[in-house]
């Protein structure tokens, strides 16, 4: 048995580590690409050893005013996503727990939206943001990234909080604990973990936003997904600079991740198993 067991954790180890590998290595590659002098970007057999320069760094940080641009899609991306577990939670409770008339109609219609295309609602957005004044502006684009991460954080936090036990908001109900106050009390802290886990989801998909925040912002508002595309143009591709956007777009979810992973383990396999 020891013997047979052996080969099997051996293949399952290098499975691992391929894994890691694929997933790793694409990260170290754009890492590599914004320290490594643009003369080596295209050598064959690639360069894996050189003298890491900071040039472009400084550069992109002096010549895009990127600060200004990182604080623009931490407001956006953050306040989207506050605003969403704000006014998602407590929907996602109500469609999981409430009898609500015409519920699997209201789960259909919040999907169907999510379906829609970007571009299919960039002209009314325009058009309606003109209107009220909104274009190139911070809570303009909160609202705007909202009705999309809207709809996938009801869908996913309502099937999660399907899955959870109902025992104890049920022994509150029986205590004469008005709905509000089961949700507070006792709903509230056994949908943590999955708030996190789709809060997460919510925020990845608002920092990586394009399209709103090309058409709806402007110079004022301008995110990290706008100012890498400005890397991509007729006269070819900056690919010093786009890696060091892309560098810095990826540095704070992995920052995220990497404190949350627990929460967002727990969170997205709530409900897998049920005693």
């Amino acid at each position: 048995m020891i013997e047979d067991a052996r080969p099997r954790k051996i293949l399952r180890t290098l499975g691992l580590i391929a894994i890691v590998i694929a997933f790793v290595f694409p990260v170290y590659w754009l890492l590599s690409f914004s320290f490594k002098p643009e003369r080596l970007f295209f050598d064959l057999p690639p360069v894996w050893t050189f003298d890491p320069i900071v040039t472009e760094w400084v550069n992109t940080f002096r010549t895009l005013k990127l600060w200004e641009t990182i604080i623009n899609s931490i407001i956006v991306a953050g306040g989207s996503t506050l605003l969403t577990i704000l006014v998602g939670t407590p929907a996602s409770y109500s469609l999981a727990r409430l009898r609500v008339r015409g519920k699997t109609d209201i789960m259909l219609f919040i999907i169907a939206s999510r379906m829609a295309p970007a571009v299919a609602l960039i002209i009314p957005f325009f058009l309606i943001y003109q209107f009220l004044d909104l274009l190139d502006s911070h809570i303009g684009l909160i609202f705007a990234y909202s009705t999309f991460n809207m709809a996938l954080y009801v869908w996913l936090l309502t099937v999660m909080t399907r899955e959870l036990p109902a025992d104890l908001e049920g022994v509150a109900e029986a205590d004469g604990y008005h709905p509000f106050q089961v949700f507070l009390r006792i709903g509230l802290p056994l949908m943590r973990p999955s708030i996190i886990a789709v809060g997460v989801l919510a925020f990845i998909f608002a920092w990586n936003e394009f399209p709103f925040a090309l058409l709806l912002g402007g110079r004022t508002t301008e995110t990290l997904p706008v100012v890498a595309a400005r890397s991509l143009s007729a006269g070819g591709v900056e690919w010093a600079r786009l890696a060091v956007i892309s560098t810095v777009m990826v540095i704070p979810v992995a920052v995220m991740v990497f404190f949350l992973h627990k929460q967002i383990v727990r969170g997205l396999s709530m409900g897998a198993v049920r005693g």
